[in-house]
């Protein structure tokens, strides 16, 4: 997973600096062999992931975040938002969770 401070990395896509040339579609990538990872990390790291939320100037892709997988039986969204204006904290659950929420 490319660690950019940008949502939507998984349907982002990433471009090699300078040219612009697409490298990768996707920011989050699952592996099934050590010898994919290093593919896929060598793909994103260095290069610009463009998303939703970073707009076209993208985001330089500086970190990795690689982890062991498993079996995902549910996916749950919590959210704590600071409202400033009534001093107050606005606490937000799912039980939909997932990339698209």
């Amino acid at each position: 997973k490319s660690r950019a401070p940008a949502g939507g990395r998984r349907k982002g896509n990433l471009y090699a600096p300078g040219t612009g040339d697409l490298v990768m579609e996707g920011g989050v990538k699952i592996a099934f062999s050590r010898e994919e990872v290093g593919t896929y990390a060598a793909n994103i790291l260095g290069n610009v992931l463009v998303t939703i939320q970073t707009g076209e100037e993208g985001k330089l892709v500086r970190n990795l975040y690689v982890e062991s997988g498993c079996a995902i039986e549910h996916e749950y969204y919590l959210a704590l938002l600071v409202d400033r204006e009534a001093k107050s904290v606005l606490v937000m659950a799912s039980t939909e969770g997932g990339m698209d929420i």
